[in-house]
């Protein structure tokens, strides 16, 4: 199965389903599939990395990128942060809002933050999942579609066929 691109999928679908009146609706299946696969997925086609370079001292905060869904690995310098939930992390700044090395991290809205707040600078490097983004042109491709395309297609039929219960 040869599927490299969005036009590719899109051929490969309308072969599948062998039905000239749903080719409107393919993008929607695609589409659907998509939402599904990056809410679900969690394999090296869908990581990505973000560096904080040399972050000042007394840092608690970092802006999560825009395509972040969950991360994998947070590193202040060579450490490795534990995550922690929310009111864990509110529970722990409340007993001391101290500096030190951190230890913790945890996501809140579009932030990370570090306990203990950070008391000399380091590197932060971010592994996280991301969300691919739609395709939309014919050539138009994700790491995701590369690495299986027969997941594509696959979402896209279970797609297409809950779109076609019931059709005579």
């Amino acid at each position: 199965m040869a599927i490299a691109n969005y036009g590719e999928l899109k051929a490969a679908i309308a072969a599948w389903l062998d039905r000239s009146d749903l080719t409107a609706k393919i993008p929607d299946f695609i589409q659907l599939a998509e939402s599904k696969i990056f809410r679900k997925l969690r394999c090296p086609g869908n990581e990505q990395w973000a560096r904080y370079p040399a972050a000042p001292s007394i840092t608690q905060t970092f802006q999560i990128p825009n395509d972040y869904i969950e991360a994998k690995v947070l590193m202040y310098g060579t450490l490795p942060l534990t995550r922690i939930s929310d009111q864990k992390y509110l529970a722990l700044l409340a007993q001391s809002d101290a500096a030190g090395t951190p230890k913790f991290f945890t996501r809140m809205k579009d932030q990370l933050y570090l306990y203990p707040a950070a008391d000399y600078e380091a590197d932060v490097n971010l592994i996280f999942y991301e969300s691919q983004g739609p395709m939309v042109l014919d050539t138009d491709y994700t790491r995701a579609l590369l690495f299986a395309p027969d997941l594509y297609l696959y979402g896209a039929l279970t797609a297409a066929q809950a779109y076609l219960i019931g059709d005579e």
